[in-house]
């Protein structure tokens, strides 16, 4: 953007593109910052934009929600019949959205109980159900399958916690934004005829540029 052919238009975007590619917004340190300091807090800090319970908002749960909550939830809750869709909230300091409203703020990394490795998922809905005594957000997400082919080229460096997806996306699933991570980069790509999508957790990589 320093050139001298680069168009006025551009220019002028320079403050937005700066906050787009801050590695003090985007890198391992500030992520892992977060987590750490949601670890020891003893009461929940509200975000700015935290939703606020409004019955004239609420809609009636879809039928694939539903069918995911009842596998969630502990036997013995009585799930309401509608609940407040959110189509973004914020957690540890990142925003998260549903891929309806913002692509790359859907895409997510959960914790996994299955291996070493996240789960890269994508968010379908955000919404809060109200029960008796509090309000609790929930989100419904679509796990990247796994890619088709044998190796995984990135497992030689383990600190980048990469991985290759395929396009299919699963079943909706139900979880807490506990379990969120990060947001993930991804590169859409072919081997060996198949086409696969490399994915970083944003949470291992520090972006820079030069100018």
């Amino acid at each position: 953007m320093s050139k001298s052919e680069c168009p006025e238009a551009l220019k002028n975007c320079h403050p937005v593109f700066l906050k787009l590619v801050n590695p003090q917004v985007r890198d391992i340190l500030t992520t892992d910052i977060n987590a750490l300091t949601s670890l020891f807090d003893d009461v929940e800090e509200l975000d700015d934009d935290t939703i606020v319970w409004n019955e004239q908002t609420t809609r009636v749960i879809f039928p694939e929600v539903r069918q995911a909550l009842s596998a969630f939830l502990e036997q013995g809750i009585v799930v309401p019949q509608t609940a407040q869709f959110l189509m973004h909230f914020k957690h540890d300091g990142l925003t998260y959205g549903t891929s309806y409203k913002h692509a790359g703020n859907s895409r997510i990394m959960l914790k996994s109980r299955e291996n070493v490795l996240p789960i890269a998922a994508r968010i379908e809905y955000i919404f809060q159900l109200r029960f008796s005594a509090s309000v609790k957000t929930f989100i419904a997400f679509r796990r990247y399958q796994r890619g088709s082919i044998p190796t995984n080229p990135f497992s030689c460096f383990p600190i980048l916690e990469a991985q290759v997806l395929g396009n299919e996306l699963g079943t909706i699933k139900i979880t807490e934004p506990a379990q969120l991570i990060c947001h993930f980069g991804y590169l859409p790509t072919k081997i060996e005829g198949e086409k696969v999508l490399f994915a970083v957790p944003l949470s291992r990589v520090s972006l820079s540029f030069e100018i």
